[in-house]
């Protein structure tokens, strides 16, 4: 064992001094690592002393390039020029400043607020915005005579001259009216017969307004309020004309003109009975009322009942016009 030993360490040494001796001389061979042949390293290029010019940064590249034409400033446009946008439903409300020093909510639930309007748009706080003449209801004053005398005029605004038409009372009508030198009693009949020449020209919402000024002026006028009857149950307003009627009754019960009117505002409510009854009132004060009596029969007839054919031609017997009258209402019999 001791032998074995010995010759393992005697084989060491010689082995630790062949590599000695081999690191001290210079190797013609290749290396005995296999690696080294089959990688080897590029020779080691000289120094060079001229400077070389470092390489630009790059960017990173954009997601998205726009066109040139995108790129390029947009014209301005006037913006005051165009219309404002509405306001929808839900949206906040535009506020107007207020006489008071808060603010006043043009719109309620979508609907513009009127009276707040004039301070939304500019206008004053407080002002009130004139008139438009496109609102008036009266048509332009047909050119006819006027007399220079007040009472001239008066009577001829009243239909009582030789120049009775509608036209010639319309001038001078409003001669006094633009005058506005009478008290307020003469004032309203002004008004009154300037609107019954309106209506005879069939501008019923001209005649209502002028009925208007003179029972505001009058407000116990008969006339007025039997006028304002007719012509509001022409164009439709039956309940109004309704009251109409039945207050000038209220103030005069046996008024014939309002019992006809309101004869008439009746049969277009068809209310035929009762129409009736109002044209046989105006019938047993004046028999030979020949616009009463044509009424009554065309009542009648609406309600069923044919001796109002018997009226109606009794009535053309009396008088020429009197289907012609009824006409310009649509009743044509």
């Amino acid at each position: 064992m001791r032998i074995a030993t010995s010759i393992l360490a005697i084989g060491i040494a010689i082995a630790s001094m062949q590599t000695a001796t081999a690191q001290n001389q210079p190797s013609t061979q290749a290396s005995a690592d296999p690696f080294v042949n089959v990688f080897p390293h590029p020779p080691t290029a000289p120094a060079t002393t001229s400077a070389v010019a470092p390489a630009p940064p790059v960017s990173a590249p954009s997601a998205y390039a726009p066109p040139a034409s995108a790129m390029a400033p947009r014209p301005s446009r006037d913006t005051a020029s165009l219309p404002p946008r509405p306001t929808p439903l839900g949206a906040p409300r535009a506020l107007a400043p207020s006489s008071s020093g808060g603010s006043v909510n043009v719109f309620a639930s979508g609907v513009v607020n009127d009276s707040a309007l004039p301070s939304a748009i500019g206008s004053t706080p407080g002002s009130q915005p004139q008139p438009s003449k496109t609102n008036s209801p009266y048509p332009p004053i047909p050119q006819a005579s006027v007399p220079k005398s007040v009472e001239a005029q008066f009577a001829q605004c009243a239909g009582n001259s030789d120049a009775a038409t509608p036209d010639a009372m319309l001038a001078a009508c409003s001669a006094i009216v633009d005058a506005g030198r009478e008290p307020n009693s003469r004032m309203a009949q002004v008004y009154a017969n300037r609107a019954r020449a309106w209506h005879d020209k069939a501008a019923y919402n001209a005649a209502m307004a002028d009925f208007d000024q003179a029972i505001r002026l009058a407000p116990q006028s008969v006339e007025a309020l039997q006028g304002r009857c007719m012509s509001r149950a022409v164009i439709g307003q039956l309940s109004q004309a309704l009251a109409d009627c039945n207050q000038a009754l209220k103030l005069k019960p046996h008024d014939i003109a309002s019992l006809e009117s309101r004869g008439f505002t009746y049969r277009k409510m068809r209310a035929f009975t009762r129409s009736v009854a109002d044209y046989d009132a105006v019938l047993q004060i004046k028999p030979d009322q020949a616009s009463a009596l044509f009424g009554r029969g065309v009542a009648k007839i609406d309600n069923g009942d044919r001796s109002g054919y018997a009226d109606i031609k009794k009535a053309k017997g009396m008088s020429s016009s009197v289907a012609g009258e009824f006409g310009r209402y649509g009743i044509y019999r």
